[in-house]
């Protein structure tokens, strides 16, 4: 009597065991995260790809009063050549675009083609501290692709890391 009762207990068990075993292949976690840490968003057959604010010089946060610079990429799949003609954020008293460091008045996003990487989007007067890790929205606007609101994060800054030297380095090989 006692050997049916073990080998159902085991038989019980060992299912148990080995449904846990593709828990991982579906799990509401698991989720692919590339690279790069920027927003992401598609706006009509613009793509606007890892826009972030760059992180704080020193410290870790962007003081108030302080400017906010936001890079990244605008690709395009349409057949006509588009751009990004204004951007706000409550976060900011003005916003404004530079390529090249040259003022700009608009960012260029030419037909089956992207933008180039030299564009910054500059928030001044900031109205508050944007900490390293924090997210602030950026509404786009396009001139043909509808307008946009993004949740940009803000990078991490200089945190000190690249002024060590070797000694001080706990990774350091040999």
């Amino acid at each position: 009597m006692r050997r049916p009762v073990t080998l159902v207990a085991l038989a019980l068990s060992t299912g148990l065991v080995c449904s846990a075993c593709g828990t991982g292949l579906h799990a509401q976690t698991y989720q692919e995260v590339g690279r790069q840490d920027g927003a992401n968003t598609d706006v009509g057959s613009l793509a606007v790809r890892n826009l972030a604010v760059t992180g704080p010089d020193t410290g870790s946060t962007i003081p108030i009063d302080g400017t906010a610079s936001l890079t990244g990429l605008f690709a395009n799949s349409g057949e006509t050549p588009d751009a990004l003609v204004s951007a706000s954020s409550d976060v900011a008293s003005t916003v404004s675009f530079t390529d090249s460091g040259k003022p700009v008045t608009r960012i260029e996003v030419p037909a089956r083609g992207a933008s180039t990487a030299t564009w910054v989007i500059s928030l001044t007067g900031l109205k508050k501290p944007l900490a390293a890790g924090s997210y602030l929205d950026v509404t786009l606007t396009f001139a043909k692709a509808p307008r946009t609101m993004v949740k940009v994060p803000v990078r991490a800054g200089n945190n000190g890391l690249s002024e060590r030297t070797p000694a001080q380095d706990p990774y350091k090989q040999g």
